[in-house]
Order: C-alpha cells, then sequence, then structure tokens
C-alpha cells in the first residue's frame, strides 16, 4: 500500500537516533522565542517607564514657573498634585518628596497649616531614601513652622533640630538655630534667644547677606529692649542703616516699629517711627504689618479728626484684606478639591490594574 511506510531494522535505529537531537533544537526555539519576548516585554516596559518620567518632569517644571513667579500658587498646587500621582515614591522618592514639599509650602502660604503638616508627614517614610539631606531638611522645616504659627513650640523645636544631626548646608542649621531663637523669644526666654542671635551674628555667612543681617541685628535689639538693656538701641540704629543701603522696605518697618515701642514714653518719636513702619510696610506691600502699625497709630493719637480718619482707614483696610483671603481660600478650596476628584480615578485605575 503506497500510503504505508516500512522501516528496516538499521531504518528505526536512524529514525530513534534522531530524536534526541530534535529536542534539543525544539527547545533552543522555544527558550530563543521566550527570550525575545521577554526582551521585548522590558524595552516596552523601559519605554513606558521613561514616557511616564517624561510627563512628570515636565508637570513639575510646569508647576516651577507657576510657583517661583509668585502668581498663581494654586496652579502650582495642581500640577505639583498631579506629578507626584504620576510617580512612584518607593522607586523615585526623590521626586515624589520634592513635589509634596512643594505643595505643602503652599498649603501653609494659605495658612492651610493642618493640611501642610498632613502633606509633609507623608513624605517621612520615605525620607531614608534621599541622598540629599538638605532635601529632608525641607519637611522638617515646614513641618517646624507649621507647628511654630499653631502655637505648638515644643514640636517645632523638635523638627527644627533635625538640622543638627543631619549633615545639612551652613545657612540650613543657621536657620534652624534662627527659628529656635525666634520661639525662646515668643515664650519670653530673651537671654536664651540673645546667645543664639549674638553667635549667629559673627557668622560670616550672615555678615555677607545684608538682609539676613539686618533682622539678626533687629532680633538682638529686641532682646535687649525686652531685657531692659539700653544697647538695643544701637542694635536697631545699626539695622535701619544696613535695610536702607540694600533698601530693603519690610525690614525697615520692622525695625522702626519696634522703634515707636522703644520710645513709647517719647510721643513725638513714638508716632514718627510708627509713621515710617506703617509707610515702609506699605510700600513692601505687607499688609498684615501695615495694619499693626496703623492700630499702633490710633491708639497713640490724641486729635478725634485723625483717630476718626484712621479708625476708618483701618476699617476698610481689614475688610478688603479679610474679603482678599476668603476669596483665595475659596479658589484654593476648589483646586484641592478637583485635585482630590483627579487622583481618585487614578487610585481605581491602579486598583484594577493590580486585580
Amino acid at each position: 500500500n503506497r500510503y504505508l511506510y516500512s522501516f528496516t531494522g538499521t531504518e528505526i535505529f536512524y529514525f530513534w537516533r534522531m530524536i534526541p537531537k530534535r529536542i534539543p533544537i525544539f527547545s533552543f526555539l522555544i527558550t530563543l522565542l521566550l527570550t525575545l519576548y521577554s526582551c521585548q516585554k522590558q524595552n516596552i516596559n523601559r519605554f513606558k517607564k521613561v514616557k511616564k518620567n517624561t510627563e512628570v518632569l515636565k508637570l513639575i517644571t510646569k508647576a516651577d514657573s507657576f510657583y517661583k513667579n509668585k502668581k498663581n500658587p494654586d496652579s502650582a498646587f495642581f500640577y505639583y498634585n498631579k506629578a507626584r500621582t504620576n510617580c512612584n515614591p518607593k522607586e523615585d522618592a526623590k521626586t515624589y518628596v520634592y513635589c509634596m514639599y512643594c505643595m505643602a509650602e503652599i498649603q501653609q502660604d494659605h495658612e492651610d497649616f493642618i493640611g501642610s503638616t498632613i502633606t509633609a508627614k507623608e513624605t517621612i517614610p520615605y525620607l531614608n531614601k534621599i541622598k540629599d539631606p538638605n532635601q529632608v531638611w525641607n519637611i522638617y522645616s515646614v513641618l517646624g513652622r507649621n507647628y511654630y504659627y499653631t502655637y505648638d513650640y515644643p514640636s517645632a523645636i523638635y523638627y527644627y533640630s533635625k538640622a543638627f544631626v543631619l549633615k545639612v548646608d551652613r545657612i540650613n542649621i543657621l536657620e534652624a538655630k534662627n527659628n529656635i531663637a525666634t520661639i525662646y523669644l515668643q515664650q519670653g526666654k530673651y537671654n536664651k534667644a540673645l546667645q543664639i542671635f549674638l553667635s549667629i551674628s559673627k557668622e560670616k555667612l550672615v555678615l555677607q547677606k545684608p538682609i539676613y543681617y539686618s533682622k539678626i541685628l533687629d532680633y538682638i535689639g529686641i532682646c535687649y529692649f525686652k531685657l531692659r538693656n539700653t544697647k538695643a538701641l544701637a542694635f536697631f540704629q545699626k539695622s535701619i542703616q544696613i535695610s536702607s543701603k540694600v533698601n530693603h522696605e519690610d525690614g525697615l518697618g520692622k525695625t522702626y516699629y519696634n522703634l515707636a515701642e522703644y520710645y513709647y514714653n517719647n510721643k513725638t518719636l513714638s508716632m514718627m517711627y510708627a509713621k515710617l513702619s506703617y509707610k515702609n510696610y506699605t510700600l513692601s506691600g505687607n499688609t498684615n504689618n501695615r495694619l499693626l502699625a496703623l492700630k499702633f497709630i490710633i491708639e497713640n493719637t490724641v486729635s478725634p479728626a485723625e483717630i476718626k480718619e484712621n479708625a476708618l482707614l483701618y476699617i476698610k483696610e481689614n475688610h478688603r484684606i479679610y474679603r482678599f483671603r476668603q476669596k483665595a481660600k475659596s479658589q484654593f478650596a476648589k483646586m484641592k478639591y478637583d485635585s482630590k476628584r483627579e487622583k481618585d480615578p487614578n487610585l481605581k485605575l491602579k486598583a484594577q490594574k493590580i486585580k
């Protein structure tokens, strides 16, 4: 039958001898195909990762442009949030922590101290993955300020003190010392604060920065003033001299206000410095302290006509600031809500992918 094959003994032997050679060839082909598939999959995953990282960097660049010019912090927050939801903190802790830090700073600027603290604390599990200690310090610094603004001074000192165990830049250590001394000042521990401010004033880094140096001199003046030491006047005058040279209006406003209090018993000099404080705070755009100076002027004015005029101005300014803040808070709240709405679908999508 032409459809049937018959083998001789030699042929059968040859056939079976060939089988072991065919099996390795088949196995090799399978292994090769699996390797090619694996490489292709790795390349696709690598491409996706690069693409995702590029998208994250673009979002951060956009956020930075909004945040650094201080014109649109709400949009900055939105893009930082979008960037951090697209990066894996376990794989890229540096980018994640940077985004969260900027978001915490923006929340703090909007006086959302609780929200800022929550945001900053979310980074703590990943800080041990950060190589740059200064980036770690940024988180501790924002936490310290949040606790300071909410009058939790022990917690503020705890986070500021983290700078002393981290190998951070000298300027960050000085910032931590300055902030701790400011807390002592608020607590009425004037001698303790004074010693820190005096040590900072001798630092070469501080002497090279006129604005920072003038601030330290002003703080020293306050400490001496509170301790009823006449040395205060010399430090206030030196601070004004330096601030005037660099046209630092906000610093001038602060020191002039301190001089108004220093000369409280000399109404002529006190009112002169209070008005100079108000003028410089107005020029610097510091609305809070401008109102503080105006309040001082009202409380120490004798003329009923002037009192009425300044009181009406105070009410008007206070109302304007209140409306501005309420509008800013509403916009920020809406932006946070929109960010949360975007985050929720992203979380659901990630959960579906895991399943």
